[in-house]
């Protein structure tokens, strides 16, 4: 307990940093107090995740800056409501609560792209499971009907020159996660799915073992389990929704391409083929083999998804999804379109 109760005061004496950060400035302080035991990064964030639920601090108060990498942008505002808080901080040895009043914000998510931390990275009382404190909003005649989550900042910048989630038949939100979504990106692909709004989650990642791994990871319980970073709920039911629908590009797109039978042939595309590595193999093996709910293969309803996770292992496949370019959006409107559209003519990997 001494030595938690040092980390507190080291953390909230200070200036605000990621768990990152302040690990690499406070280890040589924090050796000598640990003696023998080694400090690690795993142990370091497992010290602050006690700290916080000792305390009942989101990691916030403890000036540390939650990571929000995703952006966001799309037919919708973001409102926050006006809170009253007090932040403890050290001020010449001794601990002070200060008052904090932040006013009411709205934050218009239309036009330009917002990062999600710019949204949620001051958020001092934590995340619980009724979104008290801060909603979205949208006018009645661009309700999104969708959330699209895109892996790549490159595939995300075809999608949106071309702006066709602001169409009127099919308005929608497209999160970039930059790799696999932080906290704050899966909250909010969450709270899109839940009123008023209960869209559907559609994802477009790269065609490749890694980016096929992170719609299994979107829907399951794994990834951060900061206990820090929420009150009065799991993480991972903060986080977790029941289904995300694939929306490609699938290997057999990238088949298309590639054979010279085909119309879509492409000689260029065949360029942008990466070389298939010892990890590809397992990570392909282990979302071929999971079992249960949790797994990628059985959140489709049709099997198409383990023929297209087959088709991927035996032509190695591997190519980012911004080699599609201008034709990733025919193929990304024209799914999400049919499954808005269509009650019965989806079933999670191709239109029927």
């Amino acid at each position: 307990m001494a030595i938690m109760k040092e980390m507190q005061n080291m953390l909230m004496g200070s200036f605000g940093r990621n768990s990152r950060g302040f690990f690499y400035v406070m280890r040589s302080t924090l050796a000598n107090i640990l003696g023998r035991e080694k400090l690690t990064k795993d142990n370091w964030d497992m010290r602050i995740n006690r700290i916080c639920c000792i305390t009942g601090y989101p990691r916030n108060l403890l000036n540390i800056i939650v990571e929000a990498k995703a952006n966001v942008m799309g037919p919708t505002t973001f409102v926050r409501d006006q809170e009253e808080f007090f932040v403890t901080k050290v001020i010449d040895g001794e601990q002070r609560d200060i008052k904090v009043i932040r006013l009411r914000e709205e934050i218009n998510m239309t036009n330009g792209v917002h990062l999600l931390g710019h949204l949620f990275v001051n958020d001092h009382l934590g995340v619980d499971s009724k979104n008290k404190h801060f909603r979205i909003k949208c006018r009645s005649e661009t309700v999104p009907r969708f959330v699209l989550f895109v892996e790549s900042e490159e595939t995300a910048k075809i999608i949106r020159s071309s702006m066709f989630f602001l169409r009127r038949d099919t308005p929608g939100v497209v999160v970039c996660g930059k790799g696999y979504p932080s906290f704050y990106g899966r909250f909010f692909l969450r709270m899109m799915t839940k009123a008023p709004l209960f869209v559907k989650v559609f994802a477009c990642t790269d065609v490749n073992p890694y980016g096929v791994s992170i719609i299994q990871r979107l829907t399951s319980s794994s990834g951060s389990r900061s206990s820090g970073r929420f009150v009065n709920a799991p993480e991972s039911e903060l986080c977790k929704f029941e289904n995300v629908w694939w929306a490609g590009p699938f290997p057999s797109d990238v088949v298309k391409k590639l054979s010279q039978d085909s119309e879509s042939y492409d000689k260029e595309f065949v360029k942008q083929v990466q070389h298939w590595t010892s990890h590809d193999e397992d990570t392909l093996q282990s979302l071929l083999n999971k079992k249960g709910s949790g797994s990628f293969v059985n959140q489709g309803s049709s099997g198409q998804r383990k023929i297209e996770l087959e088709l991927m292992h035996q032509r190695k496949i591997k190519v980012e999804g911004e080699a599609f370019e201008e034709e990733l959006i025919n193929l990304l409107h024209s799914r999400i379109r049919a499954a808005i559209r269509e009650e019965n003519g989806w079933d999670g990997e191709h239109v029927k």
